[in-house]
């Protein structure tokens, strides 16, 4: 009867993985760009604070600090977490979102992404809402409509290229091919979600 063959792990203590093998183990696993049906699993109460961006403008980032002492300045929103389904239904992936019912504008004049991801989440799950009409829906309302009724989203896979000057941007593959090049590349590959929606 066939046995497995072992050995004495003492010998191989000083053996090391594969580095490029163990950092593409350990990074995010990203999903194509396209529109998927999602389930929310969780939403978490967080507080932002306004940055400067490296390239110029101004964008929300979540506090980190040993004080939890809210701030004036800084802006109540949630982390939305949600499950991104295959059309079996099937988990692929996992999702975060941030969005703010605390109206924001950008350096344009125009309501910032926060808000209007907070606009879009609210009519996934209200599609009736007759917002012109000044019909409205607590933050409380929807949160607990999105823990129940799934929602769409159109999700594109980036990846951080970096310049030839050392600067870095985020580029949305073209297509399968483009995705390989910039994987092999070492670019490294992030999802963002550009819309939300009804199902």
């Amino acid at each position: 009867m066939a046995q497995p063959v072992g050995f004495d792990v003492e010998d191989y203590f000083n053996d090391f993985a594969n580095e490029s093998a163990m950092a593409e183990a350990a990074r995010f696993k990203t999903i194509p760009t396209g529109s998927y049906h999602a389930q929310v699993t969780k939403s978490e109460g967080r507080y932002f604070e306004q940055k400067d961006g490296k390239s110029g403008g101004k964008y929300w980032s979540t506090v980190f600090t040993d004080d939890p002492t809210p701030k004036a300045e800084w802006r109540k929103g949630v982390q939305v977490t949600a499950d991104v389904l295959n059309v079996e239904g099937k988990k692929i992936s996992t999702i975060r979102l941030e969005a703010s019912w605390e109206d924001k504008r950008d350096d344009k004049g125009n309501l910032d992404k926060m808000f209007k991801q907070w606009e879009q989440l609210t009519l996934a799950v209200f599609p009736n809402l007759k917002v012109k009409d000044g019909e409205r829906k607590s933050m409380g309302e929807v949160l607990e409509a999105l823990a129940q009724y799934p929602i769409k989203l159109m999700i594109t896979e980036s990846f951080k290229t970096v310049a030839i000057d050392g600067s870095t941007k985020w580029k949305t593959a073209a297509n399968a091919e483009e995705a390989k090049v910039f994987r092999e590349a070492g670019y490294e590959p992030k999802n963002f979600v550009q819309r939300v929606s009804k199902v």
